[in-house]
């Protein structure tokens, strides 16, 4: 007796592909190929789900970077600053 085949399931390997080139990219520490490759695949179907994810993922990276990035520059500016004022005259005088 045959067994009832499963129904047709469209290609997705064109997209499958685009996303392994998406998630390569974003682990290659290149977000910006990363970011246009997701939104690609979301241009093309807009509900994909790993595309909304990783591209979530990859945005929330960016913000967190950036907020990391001014925290660390400003304490290091108050360290810069604050260690100039610590310093005694006159070894200030000969620097």
């Amino acid at each position: 007796m045959n067994k009832p085949s499963a129904p047709a399931r469209p290609r997705a390997a064109p997209l499958d592909a685009a996303l392994r080139l998406a998630i390569a990219a974003h682990q290659a520490g290149k977000p910006g190929d990363a970011e246009r490759r997701y939104r690609a695949i979301l241009a093309t179907q807009p509900r994909h789900p790993d595309a909304l994810h990783y591209l979530g993922v990859l945005l929330h990276q960016q913000v967190w970077c950036s907020r990391w990035k001014n925290r660390a520059a400003t304490a290091a500016s108050n360290c810069i600053r604050t260690g100039a004022t610590a310093m005694p005259k006159r070894m200030r005088a000969q620097r």
